[in-house]
């Protein structure tokens, strides 16, 4: 993922975290998409907005949290495994 509040998963379903910016929504995302998203450093995932969650992730290495889109625009957690 691009080191960004809104980083973009055009295109693809599984990513990598790039830097400890708190992801407060992901973009270009199409109905239907699930990602996956593995931490590989620490940082926090924000509940609300187009975010669906559970409540707010504080992700650390090796952290893995797992969304749909059901609706344009809104992401629902499917899962998250906190490895710590």
């Amino acid at each position: 993922l691009e080191v960004s509040a809104t980083p973009t998963v055009a295109g693809g379903n599984v990513f990598l975290t790039s830097g400890t910016t708190t992801i407060t929504d992901f973009a270009n995302g199409v109905v239907g998409q699930t990602i996956t998203i593995k931490a590989k450093h620490s940082l926090q995932i924000t509940d609300g907005g187009d975010l669906e969650l559970v409540g707010n992730f504080a992700m650390t290495t090796g952290d893995t949290i797992t969304l749909t889109m059901f609706e344009a625009g809104a992401w629902s957690e499917i899962s998250r495994s906190n490895i710590a």
